[in-house]
């Protein structure tokens, strides 16, 4: 019983170890793949190798996440990504068993990459059930979880001199504080004055809140300050500009390379 136990944990060892290196060669493969179809047959192999049932789940996870990061990152390296690029790539994620939730938490710079690529490309996305209530001939391209923020001056406060007493009238004394002072500023901080969303469409960027809303015309849009996380849009017909930061996984550069693109369309 003890040599039958001994011999099962040594085929269970080398199944674990056959796992590991299929998946660990999967993302080079992938990679190196030029051939029409040949990416998703590389990885419709690899979801069909039993070896791979050896492996614990999060093992076999984090081994998958890996090649495909591999993959990904290789794809769209030139920022640029074909509709025949985006089809292949969309069938080797659903072999590889990856769905759209498991890109958003687990590749979070993914969706902003394929933003980007596919405007560089020429290709903006056309939304069919926006929130927002879009004008006649508007097409909405892009939907982003947003908070509405507000720059507030940080202040304090600076003590003065000793308190001075001085007589009013007579057998009557008016004495100053002994501390006295002012309030300087010091700083800036952002505040969330809402939370809604952001939509860019072929006409304006506009956000959607649940206390406030707000538009931006293309014709009125001056200038445009990216973060990683946010932005900043000024407008001509604005005094303050407008600062949003992002509630979802998409960066900066994809909106603003997004609303790029749509003011370009739109002067056509």
């Amino acid at each position: 019983m003890a040599l039958f136990g001994l011999l099962k944990s040594k085929e269970e060892k080398q199944a674990v170890a056959e796992a590991r290196r299929v998946l660990n060669e999967t993302g080079p493969k992938l990679v190196e793949a030029d051939q029409p179809g040949q990416a998703l047959a590389i990885a419709q192999s690899v979801s069909a190798n039993a070896s791979l049932e050896a492996l614990p789940v999060k093992e076999r996870t984090e081994l998958t996440d890996r090649a495909f990061s591999t993959y990904w990152e290789s794809l769209l390296a030139d920022d640029i990504l074909t509709s025949e690029e985006e089809e292949q790539f969309l069938k080797v994620s659903e072999a590889l068993g990856l769905n759209i939730g498991d890109v958003d938490s687990r590749h979070p710079q993914l969706l902003s990459r394929l933003i980007v690529a596919k405007v560089n490309d020429g290709r903006l996305e056309e939304i069919d059930q926006p929130q927002i209530i879009r004008k006649r001939g508007e097409v909405v391209h892009l939907e982003v979880g947003a908070k509405l923020l507000k720059e507030v001056a940080l202040r304090e406060f600076r003590a003065g001199s000793q308190g001075l007493s001085f007589q009013v009238a007579k057998g009557v004394r008016y004495r100053v504080g002994a501390i006295r002072g002012h309030m300087v500023t010091v700083g800036t901080e952002m505040k969330v004055q809402d939370t809604g969303s952001l939509s860019v469409t072929s006409q304006r960027v506009a956000y959607l809140g649940s206390a406030k809303s707000s538009e931006i015309l293309f014709t009125k849009l001056m200038g445009m300050e990216v973060f990683t996380d946010g932005i900043r849009l000024q407008a001509s017909n604005r005094q303050n500009p407008l600062l949003f930061r992002f509630t979802q996984a998409v960066s900066g550069d994809a909106v603003a390379a997004t609303i790029n693109a749509a003011m370009q369309h739109s002067l056509e």
